[in-house]
């Protein structure tokens, strides 16, 4: 394996499935999987978790409650690129504006922390998705079912509109692109999103100047 961590096999059987099981664990899993419950997330052992995970475009994602995985970054963006796994259009707006009136707005306005990420975002109600105009009631009752079906909202009919547990699984990187995205479709002509809008033009040029040399 890269990085400096020995092949899986040259571990003991019993720790080669420990292995395996925390990486089938924090695959499978709706929720953080606590290190206590699986030995392969212990320190000495995660390595080899993240390696088998990094073959995969995949990567271990570190949470308060534990750990769980998601796509690499750079998977993701490729993933995107390729309209793999894309909303349709209805339940991108519906999802927007979810994220935007339990997300984006009450931590702009301080009732959710700086370092708060997506998925810890307030409920929002019905109502205010019907009064956003986007489409009928029933179309936007649709919707939510099927973004509840992907895991992108809180699960179940009576459920509150909140983020799923799809989001547990951003990276950092992806959570904060979002959150920028939000802020530049909110208010476009702010300040915030003018620095959001500078730093993206420096890192294209940044780049830019790394691939001539």
């Amino acid at each position: 394996m890269s990085d400096g961590v020995p092949a899986l096999e040259t571990l003991p059987h019993e720790l080669r499935l420990a292995v395996r099981r925390a990486v089938a664990a924090v695959e499978e899993a709706d929720q953080p999987v606590p290190v206590a419950m699986y030995r392969g997330l212990a320190p000495d052992l995660r390595p080899y978790v993240e390696a088998m995970l990094a073959a995969a475009g995949r990567v271990l994602i570190e949470l308060r409650e534990g750990f769980i995985s998601g796509y690499d970054d750079a998977v993701a963006r490729e993933l995107a690129r390729e309209g793999i796994g894309a909303l349709e259009p209805i339940d991108a707006a519906v999802l927007a504006l979810v994220l935007l009136h339990g997300f984006v707005i009450p931590k702009a306005q301080g009732e959710l922390p700086r370092t708060a990420r997506a998925y810890q975002a307030r409920r929002v109600s019905f109502e205010t998705l019907v009064n956003s105009r986007i489409r009928s009631r029933e179309q936007i009752r649709l919707s939510l079912q099927r973004l509840r079906d992907r895991g992108l909202l809180q699960p179940g009919d009576s459920a509150p509109i909140r983020p799923g547990p799809q989001f547990l699984r951003l990276t950092p990187q992806a959570s904060n692109l979002i959150e920028e995205n939000l802020i530049l479709l909110a208010d476009p002509d702010g300040a915030l999103a003018d620095a959001i809008r500078r730093r993206r033009a420096q890192a294209r040029s940044q780049a830019i100047e790394g691939e001539k040399r």
